[in-house]
This record gives structure tokens, C-alpha cells and sequence, in this order.
């Protein structure tokens, strides 16, 4: 659909569109939900739009991700602003600790995956997970469930600090007992199982009401 099509449709002016499209100012949650009509989004799938109008009260009000300029990658800011406004994070990780790094593990996978940054640029990448870390300690909205499903791998694999991974392990086993936080392990001995050949993967879930 063009976006004179779009605009038609809506009743709204072209520029209008075209300021939501690109970014130029927040997309207000009704015309989240009107859009997602326009665009197909079908009333068999009702999650989609409960999930475009829970990304745009979330981007509205907070919208953090984006001060951290180039720290924060364009294709993964949707879902940044996903992850901070799900009431449910439900993950299968089979490479690398995931949203649970300690300061030492997120600092030498960053400085592995991104060597040519420079330290600046590299801390500031630490300074966005631990901002993402946040969500899970936080009361209003209250923090979403975290269900994380580690493969063995993960835990096995060291950091060249020996001891930052043990002190890694510890942060695990601390944030585990907590309500809304659950980890379990897949053992390497289970075998083959349904989802093997997917890789690492994330569901997220919305409320409904939102």
C-alpha cells in the first residue's frame, strides 16, 4: 500500500504518514491500532495490534534506547521498545548468557563480537545492556516474567577470566529464587529435541488489556 493509499484510507494528511513511517515523532497508540487495521493486520491476529499499541505507549513515554545514538543498532531498537513494554520474556539461549550478564561477561563479549570499536564506544554498548537489565528489576510497570532456557553450552563455555565466569555463574544462581525470574538448564545428554535446528530464540507476550 503507497502511503497516498494510506492516507486516503485513514483520513489523515500524507506528511502525517510519512512522519510515523520514519520516525520523526511517536506514534500515538490509537493511531497504532487504526494503522494495523489499514495494514492487514486481521482480526484473527489480534496480538499484533495489542503489540504496535503497547511499542508506541512504550516508545511515547520512555524511548531510551534512542539517546544512546549508534550504541543501539536501527534493527534492534523495535526490539528494545518490545522487549521494555512485554509482560512475559520467554527465551531459548544456546550460545551466551542472555539479559542476566554480569558487567565482566557482557564486557568481554562485547570487546570479542565488536573489536574495532573503541573503548568508549564498547562501554557504551555495557551502559545499554544495563539499561535493559532494569526492566527486570523494576515495580512500575511491574518487571515481566523472565523464563530463560540455557543450553549447557552456554554454561560451559568460559570467559578467558576464569574466575568472572564463576562470579557470572553466582550472579545466575542469585537471580534464579526470585518470583519472576525462572532459569532452567538443557542438558547436553537430553539429546536431540524439537526446536534444535532453530537456534537461540525469544517470545515475547503483551496484556491483552494494554
Amino acid at each position: 500500500m503507497t502511503v497516498v493509499a494510506a492516507a486516503k484510507e485513514l483520513e489523515w494528511s500524507t506528511p502525517r504518514i510519512w512522519r510515523y513511517e520514519t520516525g520523526q515523532v511517536p506514534v500515538h497508540p490509537n493511531d497504532a491500532a487504526a494503522m494495523c487495521r489499514v495494514y492487514g493486520a486481521t482480526p484473527e491476529t489480534p496480538e499484533t495490534t495489542e503489540t504496535m499499541r503497547a511499542l508506541a505507549r512504550e516508545t511515547k513515554a520512555h524511548g531510551w534506547w534512542h539517546s544512546y545514538g549508534e550504541a543501539v543498532e536501527d534493527w534492534f531498537k523495535l526490539y528494545v521498545g518490545l522487549e521494555a513494554a512485554a509482560t512475559k520474556i520467554r527465551k531459548y539461549e544456546a550460545d551466551l548468557i542472555p539479559l542476566l550478564q554480569t558487567v565482566e561477561y557482557m564486557t568481554e563479549v562485547i570487546a570479542t563480537d565488536h573489536p574495532q570499536l573503541s573503548e568508549a564506544e564498547q562501554q557504551a554498548r555495557v551502559d545499554v545492556r544495563l539499561r535493559r537489565q532494569r526492566l527486570l528489576a523494576r515495580a512500575v510497570p511491574r518487571a515481566p516474567y523472565y523464563d530463560v532456557i540455557l543450553s549447557e553450552t552456554v554454561l560451559r563455555r568460559p570467559l578467558r577470566d576464569r574466575s568472572a565466569m564463576v562470579r557470572q555463574l553466582d550472579a545466575l544462581a542469585v537471580a534464579s529464587p526470585q518470583h519472576h525470574i525462572t532459569i532452567r538448564v538443557l542438558a547436553l545428554d537430553a539429546g536431540l529435541f524439537r526446536w534444535a535446528g532453530t537456534g537461540t530464540f525469544t517470545v515475547l507476550d503483551f496484556d491483552a488489556a494494554d
